[in-house]
């Protein structure tokens, strides 16, 4: 009996050795290597208005062979519309407001491939441009920092996943962001 289960577990740890190694090398697979663009749509909302609202962007980078992706993005957040009221000397005027926002940025980010997987820890920093609707409003430039992580699955050369990003923005607060992403690897 004791012969058995010692030739049960050689095998199981034979198969278990097997197993850890194909994944350890399918991990480090240079196929992590290459230029992706990516299209995004998503949510995002901050601490302070206006909020991002429904956002549409595109994420472009390098990722080298060991890993470091460096990239650039573009987001246009539609924002949402706010009624505003003022008094005068006409009496109380009541508007509505619809603001925007771009946020333009550069990533620093580290992609580690687990196939089909590939889990993407980045830092996006770069400046938001908040307007208003009407001509005579004004327009904000904000500093944003924001730490994301994502995970995609590869298709061949195409790719789709979800990602979440959380901003801090200066002098404005915080940010959050979720969004999915699908595009193609080169």
């Amino acid at each position: 009996m004791h012969t058995i289960i010692r030739a049960l577990l050689a095998v199981g740890s034979l198969v278990a050795a097997q197993v850890a190694g194909i994944a350890i090398a399918s991990a480090a697979d240079t196929k992590v290597k290459g230029v992706d663009v990516l299209g995004t749509f998503g949510y995002g909302t901050t601490n302070d208005d206006p909020p991002f609202g429904f956002m549409l962007g595109v994420d472009a980078g390098y990722t080298f062979r060991f890993g470091l992706r460096l990239g650039l993005d573009y987001t246009h957040g539609f924002g949402r519309e706010v009624e505003e009221t003022r008094s005068g000397i006409g009496g109380v005027q009541s508007q509505l407001r619809r603001y925007q926002s771009d946020l333009i940025g550069a990533s620093v980010g580290y992609d580690w491939l687990i196939n089909p997987i590939r889990l993407r820890a980045s830092i996006d920093q770069g400046l938001i441009f908040v307007n208003a609707d009407k001509l005579d409003d004004f327009r904000a430039l904000t500093y944003f920092v924001a730490p994301g992580i994502a995970a995609l699955w590869q298709f061949g050369p195409f790719e789709a996943g979800a990602g979440l990003k959380s901003y801090w923005l200066a002098g404005a607060g915080l940010g959050f962001s979720g969004s999915l992403m699908a595009g193609g690897r080169f």
